[in-house]
């Protein structure tokens, strides 16, 4: 009997250390950053973290989306608003696009833009309670944002990115459903999807696709193809849409070293924000709730999607990675000419780094 038992304790003990394991890896404990980063780099000190960035190629204006995330992260009541930079003239100067006046809350999070039109998310003080929503905006000729309307529905419970097919209708991705249990909030983790991509045709809300692993960036390759981050599983989703309804269908994934978050396209490029380390990046939040600061690792990489093929092509190239001392927790990349702007989750300024050099 003791013998039984003894070999019961042992197996127990194997599968506890297999599993601590599996999740260490999958959190990135085990991650070495070998720094790539362009020779030249500098940053532009913001008055809160710039989330996502969208640019708006026609005009040459990039949009940010502004919070002070890491006061947010602290307890601070925040309000957030919508920077812009006029790329088309040096030095680059950071400018009120939208202060957040006239909601009575702001806080920002992902932006898309399509035409003369910005979406975007909009998440409440109490989460989780009420009602989060997508801000819908105009873009006058001087590049300031006039805000439109407010879409919310209980389908959008938990948006982390938007993107606008046309200047009515967008998809937006849910990073995580509230409702799991605790056991299911750990197979979250390990890659089980349980997110959502809700579609908003107009008129009414739905979900186009759900059973997607943690949805943080979303962006169209073309007027057919989503690409969608799964964070938690470390890949990209190729997702094909049917026009008449907005449902999507995933037809193929793209395998990532780190974890996707924000997703920027301009024809065939598409440029993809990483945290090559997950457990860096706790590390990090949990230092600023108390006060310090912790550097998070930062990657950004930069694939091409085939029109040929409806597909992402194999090789890839790593334009960004550093282990944080310079920018911490990169969430967004984006090219204009020969220049990343690239995007944090809670530094307080967008680092530039010259390409080609």
């Amino acid at each position: 009997m003791l013998k039984k038992i003894t070999k019961l304790t042992l197996w127990i003990i194997a599968l506890i250390l297999a599993f601590s394991l599996l999740m260490a890896w999958r959190l990135g404990v085990f991650v070495t950053i070998n720094e790539k980063k362009p020779e030249t780099c500098k940053p532009i000190y913001l008055a809160g973290s710039a989330e996502d960035i969208e640019i708006d190629y026609k005009n040459g204006i990039a949009y940010l989306s502004m919070l002070d995330r890491t006061g947010l992260i602290q307890g601070k009541d925040v309000q957030g608003s919508i920077g812009k930079i006029d790329l088309k003239n040096m030095p680059w100067v950071i400018e009120n696009a939208f202060s957040g006046n006239g909601l009575e809350n702001f806080r920002p999070h992902g932006l898309s833009l399509f035409g003369n039109t910005v979406a975007a998310i909009n998440h409440p003080k109490n989460r989780g309670d009420a009602l989060e929503s997508i801000e819908i905006f105009s873009i006058e000729e001087s590049g300031k944002l006039i805000h439109q309307k407010s879409i919310a529905s209980e389908l959008i419970d938990s948006p982390n990115d938007v993107v606008l097919i046309d200047e009515k209708k967008f998809y937006v991705g849910n990073d995580k459903d509230l409702n799991l249990s605790s056991l299911e909030k750990i197979q979250e983790q390990m890659g089980r999807p349980y997110s959502s991509i809700a579609y908003y045709d107009g008129n009414q809300v739905s979900i186009a696709i759900d059973n997607l692993s943690s949805v943080s960036g979303i962006d169209a390759i073309d007027n057919q193809y989503i690409l969608a981050s799964e964070t938690n599983a470390k890949r990209l989703a190729i997702l094909k849409r049917d026009f008449e309804s907005g449902r999507l269908q995933k037809v193929n994934t793209f395998s990532l070293n780190g974890s996707p978050d924000n997703i920027s396209t301009n024809g065939n490029s598409v440029i993809v924000a990483q945290i090559p380390s997950v457990f860096a990046l706790i590390q990090h939040f949990i230092a600023i709730q108390k006060g310090e600061y912790i550097p998070s690792p930062s990657k950004i990489e930069r694939l091409t999607w085939s029109k040929n093929k409806n597909d992402l092509e194999e090789e890839t190239e790593i334009l960004f990675l550093s282990k944080g001392v310079d920018l911490s927790t990169a969430s967004v990349g984006a090219i204009w000419e020969d220049t990343l702007l690239i995007g944090s989750i809670t530094d307080d300024k967008m680092y530039v780094c010259r390409l080609g050099e």
